[in-house]
């Protein structure tokens, strides 16, 4: 199962101009009602600007309590240093994979990064008109973002193989199906590799 639980408000401020408000509340909201309904796996496609204590205590206990295993985006900076919430000790961090097997530019980097998987030049699907990025209905985008995405959908279907598999049991799955990049083994700028979605579910 997928569900979508909206923690951000878009504001049109007009002249092309839009911001993106959020309550710290409202995420820690949507954590809870990801527990609700069983969910194993959240991903966060965002950084926020401060960290937030209910917000990390939400994550930690979901992990403990409820077995889930949290994904963010590592943030598009290209600074050293994990954006939060991804920097947490109980969020896997992802960052941007280009096309070329390499970390993309602007994809943060320190020692809390865990996987890069795709993420640069993304063809997705798109909201229709002038609502969306691009007229039609696909647009090609970049970030860490989507690199999240598609490390949380590596962890759904590892469970979806064994469910029975606590949250380390899982990470540790999808980093011994990782492909090294770089220097050999855990490095700050490609965490532990290149995630490889067909290895780690015959690992599970």
């Amino acid at each position: 199962r997928f569900a979508v639980a909206r923690a951000f408000e878009q504001l049109d401020l007009g002249a092309g101009c839009v911001l993106t408000g959020f309550q710290e509340s409202w995420i820690v909201n949507a954590s809870s009602f990801g527990r609700q309904r069983g969910a194993r796996v959240t991903n966060l496609s965002y950084s926020l600007p401060l960290s937030y204590a209910a917000l990390a205590t939400k994550y930690a206990d979901t992990r403990a309590q409820n077995g889930m295993v949290h994904f963010a985006a590592a943030g598009n900076d290209g600074a050293q240093g994990i954006a939060f919430p991804a920097n947490l000790a109980v969020v896997n961090a992802v960052g941007a994979l280009t096309m070329a097997n390499g970390a993309a530019t602007y994809s943060n980097t320190g020692p809390e990064l865990d996987f890069l998987a795709p993420g640069d030049n993304i063809q997705t699907t798109d909201r229709t008109g002038a609502n969306g990025i691009d007229p039609g209905n696909y647009a090609t985008v970049s970030g860490t973002s989507f690199s999240s995405i598609h490390a949380a959908a590596v962890a759904a279907l590892v469970l979806s193989i064994d469910p029975t598999l606590a949250p380390g049991n899982v990470e540790n799955i999808m980093k011994l199906a990782s492909h090294d990049l770089g220097p050999a083994g855990f490095d700050p700028i490609f965490g532990h590799g290149r995630l490889d979605a067909l290895d780690a579910v015959n690992l599970a």
